[in-house]
């Protein structure tokens, strides 16, 4: 009698079924990388922030938006280059990205502000801005107006171009 070689149909369905199961677990593996990733890369870039601030608090004295650097009006504090936030739209400005701008450009106080020596480094007297304290790379442009995150258009004075820190969906 002659016998053919080959496989029989429950075979192939066997090895077919074993083959999806391997892929579904795999997809199921990797569905979860790009979410851990982009996790972990605003993990490091808080971490980054979070350090950037600590240096600019032993440096000066002062955090972003508080004492010379509250940013609130071009009398009494340091403003961005090009304006300054006034100060019924304070609250909105902290809300802002650009509120970190002092950690990529060193501040510009009024003339004859009791603290206009900040704005720059002292090396004997270990005090003043000696950043910037974050990379460039992290510094990204925005624009910041009256009503900006009341998603108003722009209105007021619109201080264009100021460095902000990267913030993303993640964040």
């Amino acid at each position: 009698m002659f016998r053919c070689a080959g496989f029989t149909l429950i075979e192939l369905l066997v090895v077919c079924v074993i083959l999806a199961a391997l892929a579904y677990a795999g997809v199921g593996a990797y569905a979860g990388v790009d979410r851990r990733a982009g996790d972990e890369l605003a993990r490091v870039a808080l971490m980054r922030l979070a350090s950037a601030l600590g240096r600019f608090h032993d440096d000066t004295g002062y955090w972003p938006g508080e004492g010379p650097f509250c940013a609130v009006s071009a009398t009494s504090c340091a403003a961005p280059s090009g304006g300054a936030i006034d100060t019924g739209h304070q609250e909105e400005w902290l809300a802002s990205p650009a509120n970190f701008w002092l950690l990529f450009e060193p501040p510009s106080l009024p003339a004859g502000h009791p603290l206009e020596f900040l704005e720059n480094w002292n090396p004997v007297a270990h005090r003043g801005w000696n950043g910037p304290y974050l990379p460039q790379a992290d510094r990204h442009w925005v624009d910041v107006w009256p009503g900006l995150n009341a998603g108003g258009a722009p209105g007021g004075a619109v201080i264009k171009d100021v460095p902000a820190f990267a913030a993303g969906p993640a964040f």
